[in-house]
């Protein structure tokens, strides 16, 4: 499955996502994110075995006006296991993106016109979940596990001069699924995995209880000699992205 996984597939997505339907910007409120949005969920349902696709659209209700009532929405992608539906990993990344380097100035009060391509956050992490989506959904590799595994891209984990805030479409999945009575088995945030000043080195960060997916990750990275510089554990508890 590893020697599937194709180079040329990860770059035209980051372009694709960059490009955002000509807007080259994927700011929350803007045509670029609603194009990337569409973009996402063609892609799962046309060129992927994944057994569903669904849009879950929730609303940022403290945003100013007109934004509040702006719907917003998560894609997931679901590859069912053998045993309990309920039961899943989840493998997500935001595809939103922020112009907020620009400046304070400009960003307050030109954010629906900065362009964001926002290639390394998170276009790079978009394109990993929609890689992965396609190699375990081939039916040419008969995976099957235990265990289903959901891949999402999420909305709005940026914040914006609307709203302030971030974080909100991993929220949003976090909720109803605790709602429904789901149980997360692992859950893993690809951000920013396409550019680092530190050669090819790949921060870990985690909670407690997952310090064992960190754990993993560093081994398989040994075991098939992919050539990155990991830390090693205890890794950082922090609530960088998708993981608060």
């Amino acid at each position: 499955m590893i020697d599937s996984v194709s180079i040329e597939n990860i770059e035209a997505h980051i372009r694709n996502l960059e490009y955002a339907g000509g807007h080259e910007s994927r700011v929350t409120f803007t045509p670029g994110k609603d194009s990337a949005r569409v973009y996402i969920a063609d892609y799962l349902i046309h060129n992927t075995q994944v057994d569903s696709v669904a849009l879950d659209t929730f609303y940022v209700k403290h945003a100013r006006e007109p934004y509040n009532t702006y719907p917003l929405m998560n894609v997931e992608a679901w590859i069912k296991g053998t045993g309990d539906p309920n039961r899943y990993v989840l493998l997500g990344a935001h595809y939103d993106a922020s112009a907020s380097r620009m400046g304070s100035t400009a960003w307050e009060n030109h954010w629906d016109t900065l362009k964001a391509p926002g290639a390394d956050d998170n276009a790079t992490g978009v394109a990993a979940i929609l890689e992965i989506a396609r190699i375990l959904s081939d039916s040419t590799f008969h995976f099957s596990e235990e265990y289903g595994i959901v891949l999402v891209a999420f909305a709005a984990e940026e914040s914006n001069p609307t709203f302030g805030s971030g974080h909100h479409g991993s929220y949003r999945f976090a909720l109803i699924a605790r709602e429904k009575e789901h149980t997360i088995l692992g859950a893993v945030s690809i951000d920013m995995i396409g550019y680092n000043a530190q050669y090819d080195y790949t921060a870990i960060v985690s909670n407690n209880n997952s310090e064992w997916l960190g754990i993993r990750s560093a081994e398989i990275n040994e075991m098939y000699d992919i050539g990155l510089i990991m830390n090693d554990p205890p890794y950082p508890y922090a609530t960088y992205s998708d993981h608060d």
